[in-house]
């Protein structure tokens, strides 16, 4: 059985960020995750709760209503991470896959031939399954 505490980085609660409100809320993670500095993995005992959350993302984002959502978004993933370990392997992956997509729209040179036709496969998928052509369980 797993032992410890396994927590995501930025880069997935950016990710998460981007797939649900369009745009990083970075300043909430790096407000809510100061103590790791000191404390490790112990540091959600500080920000991570119902009470805190609403407060720094009002400070970090005043009336922006989804910086609230956000920061509860952070403790949520932080919890699921820590319960499973694979779930958060499959989320940084996700993370990656979608900085390296980013980065190549700025950089607007072609990604490599797997991942240009892994991307397009999913594309692919997404569309037979809005037309309900393909049935997954």
């Amino acid at each position: 059985m797993f032992v410890g505490v396994v927590l995501p980085g930025r880069s997935v609660h950016r990710y998460a960020d981007l797939v649900n409100f369009g745009k990083s809320y970075y300043k909430i993670h790096k407000e809510m995750d100061w103590p790791y500095k000191i404390l490790g993995k112990d540091h959600r005992k500080f920000f991570h709760d119902p009470l805190s959350a609403p407060i720094i993302a009002e400070r970090c984002y005043p009336g922006d209503p989804n910086a609230i959502e956000a920061a509860y978004l952070h403790i949520l993933l932080d919890q699921l991470c820590s319960e499973n370990p694979e779930y958060k392997k499959s989320l940084e992956k996700l993370a990656l896959l979608d900085k390296r997509k980013r980065r190549s729209r700025e950089k607007k040179t072609k990604l490599p031939p797997e991942q240009e036709q892994f991307l397009n496969d999913l594309k692919k998928l997404a569309e037979l399954r809005k037309l309900g052509k393909l049935l997954l369980p």
